[in-house]
């Protein structure tokens, strides 16, 4: 049994070294965390996990632990000399467990103070990795490195994620690293442990879709091939309970109508007969604008937004979050002790009651959560958006609960078919591209256009303005005229990668392209920015719609579109602009601006540009089709209605 009071040292009393034997990863893993453990037993040798603790031996080691509560009150870790002369001086001065006692109660206890301790460690890695603090996770890694293989194989993980944010240098085998720390997540799943399988889980994921693997490389294996990238996490248990794959039916959907602490949207607020609809802005706020907007003009529809971040900041962004993490888990049945991490995860559900439909801006955490969460009967719509595909909120989605996915161009949902898979069977799928009003953009060509080639919004590796440059050089050979605009924030080195891809786009610009850039800074006033460009450039390596590049379409600029190699495996952007824009390479790049060299066919070519980006991308057409998603009905159709 163990002392109640709980001190830096642990005593533990043994008749023979073999009774140590079924504890020794739990001794080995406290002692490893730096807990000071000293073994007293009167026969034997002890374990090899635990070779390097402190040992007693003999009847001398015994004396004075097994006897009662008083006596082992007086007793202090002694490595030699004399007891001290008064029980007041040494008094709950250590930890004893005395497996000769009681040994199931003294193996339970001390099973619980390493479970304690686990959750303790797993924790403080996290929140170190979370906040950058890599050195110092580096340390923490490092105590657990020499522990058990589930805990080894979690902060292998973490630790192959610290590198690459921090170093820029990638994992050998990352996807033995993810599988591993997968395993360690099903394990504890398996023993009921939701908070240890919780941070397993959630490092697998950090790994898994870190952003230098996926935001801003040509050829993303999510993209090239999702079903051997996904393999892993599809066959994950854990996963496998968390998507309701062996969840009995009724336990995941609760009648969420009176939960948390704040008040749904009354009935009686809302006009007889009209739609209610509550759009929930996502991840970036100001995408969803024009949505709202358009859901509000229908008389029909009674519109209300919520941005879930102003609620609780663990809503923003896209990236791996625990604690976020922890709702999903805790949402199922078998994960309710996961609300130790992120707190209870439905304390905010009466936002999401009193609606008939809720529209989830982004497949981000606050999809994720709205999905685990919406009352029955309430529609479900979730629109994607650039990185959605590359985070792993998405695969958290309770995809079940979603009556319609839309996708903000075809190759975007050509992706999404290919990453989400079977996900969305029964999920009606639609694509519909942004609605972009193209009046204020009707501006007069500024002087100098005609050899001015601009991009709008520029800095990030993703938009890979050095590609952007090679076209510019190729241009000067031709004619020292040409110039590159560059509007919008500058490229920021805020990881190893992203350091030297600005430290390459520098030094490129101190060669012969010394002067031929032009930076304007982040501006509202894009029509006039767009007024200076002949053509607008999308160099990107990949892109969900490229509004930038409807806008300066829209402004009469010729668009050039590189063919985002992104997409390679699928559709591209052929699925979303005319032929005519997409270039496959810098080469035909510039080849597309020299052949419209003459004012008169730059024009033409403009205006053409200008009428198609109207047409597709008509914001009373997106109006049009997104009330249609949205109020095609309350309920769900059945599943052969679905596809």
């Amino acid at each position: 049994m163990v002392e109640e009071s709980i001190h830096d040292t642990l005593d533990v009393v043994a008749e023979d070294a073999a009774c140590l034997a079924p504890v020794a990863e739990e001794l080995a893993f406290l002692a490893a965390r730096g807990r000071t453990v000293v073994l007293h037993t009167r026969t034997g040798q002890l374990p090899q996990r635990l070779a390097g603790i402190e040992h007693h031996r003999g009847r001398r080691a015994l004396r004075g632990l097994s006897a009662g509560r008083a006596r082992r009150a007086r007793w202090r870790r002694w490595i030699g000399g004399r007891p001290p002369s008064t029980p007041e001086a040494t008094a709950g001065a250590a930890r004893v467990l005395d497996l000769g006692a009681d040994e199931r109660e003294a193996v339970s206890a001390l099973r619980a103070l390493a479970s304690e301790e686990q959750h303790a460690a797993l924790a403080e890695l996290d929140a170190l990795v979370r906040s950058r603090e890599y050195l110092e996770g580096r340390a923490v890694a490092a105590t657990l490195s020499g522990c058990g293989n589930d805990l080894r194989a979690v902060a292998a993980a973490l630790l192959a994620a610290i590198d690459l944010s921090d170093e820029g240098r990638r994992p050998r085998e990352p996807a033995a690293l993810v599988a591993g720390a997968l395993d360690a997540a099903d394990m504890w799943w398996g023993v009921g442990d939701a908070v240890s399988a919780t941070y397993a889980l959630s490092a697998a994921l950090r790994l898994l879709f870190h952003p230098d693997r996926h935001a801003d490389v040509d050829d993303p294996p999510l993209a090239r091939d999702p079903d051997g990238f996904l393999a892993s996490l599809r066959a994950s248990s854990m996963m496998g309970e968390l998507l309701d794959r062996h969840t009995p039916a009724g336990v995941r959907h609760r009648d969420h109508g009176q939960a948390g602490s704040a008040t749904p949207a009354p009935p009686g607020t809302h006009d007889a007969g009209r739609m209610r609809v509550l759009v929930l802005t996502g991840a970036y706020p100001r995408f969803a604008e024009p949505l709202v907007a358009a859901l509000a003009a229908d008389g029909d529809l009674d519109v209300h937004s919520i941005n879930l971040g102003e609620t609780d900041r663990r809503f923003n962004w896209l990236g791996v979050n625990t604690d976020a993490l922890s709702w999903r888990v805790a949402a199922h049945h078998r994960g309710a002790q996961a609300m130790t991490i992120g707190g209870d995860p439905g304390r905010n559900a009466a936002l999401l009651a009193g609606y008939d439909a809720v529209v989830a801006d982004w497949g981000d955490r606050s999809a994720m959560w709205a999905s685990t969460w919406v009352p029955h009967g309430t529609r479900l719509v979730v629109r994607l958006h650039g990185m959605d595909l590359f985070s792993p909120w998405v695969h958290l989605i309770d995809w079940d609960r979603v009556d319609d996915l839309i996708c903000v161009s075809e190759p975007f949902r050509d992706l999404a078919r290919r990453v989400l898979g079977q996900r969305l069977r029964g999920v009606r799928v639609h694509a519909i591209e942004h609605g972009v009003a193209g009046e204020r953009f009707a501006l007069p060509k500024r002087a100098g256009s005609e050899h001015t080639v601009g991009m709008i919004g520029w800095g990030k590796i993703v938009k890979d303005p050095v590609w952007a440059l090679t076209v510019l050089s190729i241009l000067r050979e031709h004619d020292r005229r040409w110039r590159l605009l560059l509007v919008g924030h500058r490229l920021v080195p805020n990881s190893a990668r992203s350091a030297a891809y600005a430290e390459r786009f520098e030094q490129l610009l101190e060669t012969d392209l010394a002067g031929a850039v032009e930076f304007v800074p982040q501006t509202d006033d894009v029509p006039a920015a767009a007024s200076r460009m002949g053509y607008v450039l999308s160099a990107s390596r990949r892109e969900s719609f490229h509004l930038a590049v409807v806008e300066g379409a829209l402004s009469g600029a010729v668009p050039v579109v590189r063919d985002w190699p992104v997409y390679a495996t699928g559709a591209g952007p052929r699925a979303l602009y005319p032929e005519e824009w997409i270039v496959d390479d810098p080469a035909e790049a510039a080849a597309r601006i020299l052949s419209l060299a003459d004012p008169e066919d730059r024009r033409v070519a403009g205006e053409h540009a200008r009428a198609d980006a109207r047409e597709r991308f008509d914001p009373a057409l997106f109006a049009r089709r997104v009330r249609a998603v949205v109020a095609s009905g309350v309920g769900r159709p059945s599943a052969g209605a679905r596809g």
